[in-house]
């Protein structure tokens, strides 16, 4: 709904808020929605928080969007947002909680500030799904969450998990569509946050037996040896080839 933890948290009307009818569903700037990305070899679930919407050729993002705008793909919406860290509340896993730390997306770039535009990020609306999570001001009992990240934003593994299987399914995987449409996602570079892991550093909304022809291959430099199936020699250098 665009407003912030500290707003819903001390205001008496939160469940009003979070329940409230309105004339016209939007995303707002500050609202939570999940997409998936590519990290290495995986594809995984992301949660982004949004910085504002990007519409055709427009050079200044909107802060907020129609549901009926974004679900339509001629109107060509970008979604501006920053991924946020999630750690899972408990040992029950009925939960997630952000840290409210961000994932930088290229830890690997030779600019060592992590500046800005290294946390930002654009994704097509129509690989976007809204979520609905609500404002907690502690951790769960037994968590091993910091107290200091709270208050904070809270998201059912259950609505995760639907998520992440309904932005899979969108994505085509049993047509020949499913090349051109994982070539649409974002890419990630060795961050450590992603996939999001359980406590017990079990990964999360993972794409599992992903098919080998949609695992991105390692981009070789021209120094690389790698084998010669023409001349029959072992190896050899990229650039002789």
């Amino acid at each position: 709904m665009g407003l912030t933890l500290e707003t819903l948290l001390n205001s008496r009307r939160h469940n009003d808020l979070l329940g409230a009818d309105n004339d016209e569903d939007l995303m707002k700037k500050k609202d939570l929605a999940a997409c998936l990305v590519r990290t290495g070899p995986k594809i995984c679930l992301a949660v982004i928080e949004v910085i504002g919407f990007l519409f055709g050729n427009e050079k200044v993002a909107k802060y907020t969007a129609t549901m009926d705008d974004l679900e339509d793909p001629d109107k060509q919406i970008k979604v501006v947002g920053q991924i946020v860290n999630l750690g899972m509340s408990s040992y029950s896993m009925e939960s997630w909680d952000w840290n409210k730390q961000y994932v930088a997306l290229d830890i690997d770039s030779q600019d060592q500030r992590l500046t800005h535009c290294q946390y930002v990020l654009e994704v097509a609306s129509a690989l976007i799904s809204p979520l609905a999570p609500s404002v907690v001001p502690r951790p769960l009992p037994s968590s091993e969450l910091d107290v200091s990240n709270y208050p904070t934003w809270r998201i059912p593994s259950t609505q995760l998990q639907s998520v992440f299987k309904s932005l899979w399914d969108a994505l085509e995987p049993e047509s020949e569509k499913i090349l051109g449409n994982v070539e649409s996602l974002y890419s990630v570079n060795n961050s450590p946050a992603l996939p999001y892991h359980d406590i017990n550093g079990k990964e999360f909304f993972v794409v599992e037996d992903l098919p080998e022809f949609l695992i991105p291959k390692q981009k070789l430099a021209g120094k690389d040896k790698v084998p010669c199936l023409l001349c029959g020699q072992d190896e050899i250098a990229l650039k002789d080839m």
